[in-house]
């Protein structure tokens, strides 16, 4: 099969030794672990126990791989061999145990046996980084800023979850409630968390509009339905009918595809830059053994026929250096247009010219 020679050809081309046997009975455990995670969880059934069959049959050639990083990377690219998946892969993080459960800290650490120190972490959590360090990156909110012609500038860099973020979140949206039009730059973006795409879309949106349906998605293993929703509470009279644009380059996924592809479904942004990576189904993460750890697409998307292997496709194809200026350029326009005070026309007039 071609899997197996695309294997069998990765590992030929390493100069790679056989592990103790010890080690091999660790692996053997592994791989059974991850199969049966496959055949449970992954989110087509078949899908599944075809990736759990092919993996199985592997094992020997798998075996072959001594250190932990190289066999996390061939365990990956044999399961991608099979199912192109960005949301499948495994990784070597013997520092990590990640546990069922979305109440629980993103991070804790605690004091393992003989008293290493390992970072425990619900299987939702995507960011397996600890707290602190994610509060170093402002949490994924790199810079707010008012452009000319009062055109508002978000850049986020992650999704972090709102039980981490919503103080910046909100911080964040505050600054931008008075701009006449919005661009918030997701190049770079590597997803997150679902519920703070739902936070920030919420604000384009009057307070006494009803809830909009932006994103469902069901999880057969746990027999559950997910939808996010927009929240009026949160909604803003003076970014209701600002026109709004989102950045996109191919290194966008997950979560930040499920912003810009989401909110141009429902006819409230508009995207600008390249097709988006193809991220697009919802994944958890567990361990494995042996310090392993497997992250699987558990989600399936029912919002329309969403963006798995083929990315968002933006509505204005610019390369992603030109993104930004593209969008000011088309905000400005747009708002000129609608300009009806002869000064206000005249101040967006001169902010184009320095384009």
């Amino acid at each position: 099969m071609t899997y197996l020679r695309l294997l069998a050809a990765l590992l030929l081309g390493a100069a790679l030794f056989l592990p103790s046997p010890a080690a091999l009975a660790d692996r053997g455990a592994v791989i059974d672990r991850t199969a049966q995670i496959l055949r449970e969880r992954y989110l087509d059934a078949a899908l599944g126990a075809r990736l759990a069959e092919g993996l199985l049959a592997q094992i020997t050639e798998l075996d072959k791989v001594s250190d932990p990083q190289a066999y996390a990377k061939a365990v990956t690219q044999a399961m991608q061999a099979i199912q192109p998946d960005l949301h499948l892969r495994m990784s070597y993080e013997p520092q990590s145990d990640f546990v069922p459960g979305t109440t629980a800290p993103g991070a804790v650490t605690v004091a393992g046996p003989g008293g290493q120190v390992r970072q425990v972490m619900r299987t939702g959590r995507i960011d397996g980084r600890d707290s602190a360090t994610i509060a170093r990156t402002n949490f994924g909110f790199d810079a707010v800023q008012r452009l000319d012609g009062n055109v508002g500038y978000l850049r986020l860099s992650s999704f972090v979850p709102l039980d981490l973020s919503r103080a910046t979140a909100e911080a964040a949206m505050r600054f931008l409630a008075n701009s006449d039009a919005l661009i918030i730059d997701l190049r770079g973006n590597y997803g997150g968390s679902p519920d703070t795409v739902g936070f920030i879309l919420s604000h384009f949106y009057a307070p006494e509009a009803p809830p909009i349906l932006l994103h469902a998605s069901e999880n057969r293993a746990a027999g559950i339905r997910s939808e996010v929703k927009t929240d009026p509470g949160l909604g803003s009279k003076s970014l209701a009918n600002a026109p709004v644009y989102v950045l996109i380059d191919r290194r966008s996924a997950s979560a930040a595809e499920m912003l810009a592809y989401s909110g141009a479904r429902v006819g409230r942004v508009k995207v600008i830059g390249e097709t988006s990576a193809g991220a697009g189904n919802g994944g958890l993460k567990y361990s494995v053994g042996d310090g392993y750890a497997l992250f699987i697409a558990e989600w399936k998307l029912l919002t329309g026929p969403g963006w798995e292997r083929v990315g968002v496709k933006p509505d204005v194809a610019v390369e992603p250096s030109a993104a930004l200026a593209t969008a000011h350029r088309l905000a400005l326009q747009s708002l000129v247009e609608q300009a009806g005070v002869p000064a206000l026309r005249e101040e967006r007039e001169r902010a184009l010219k320095k384009l």
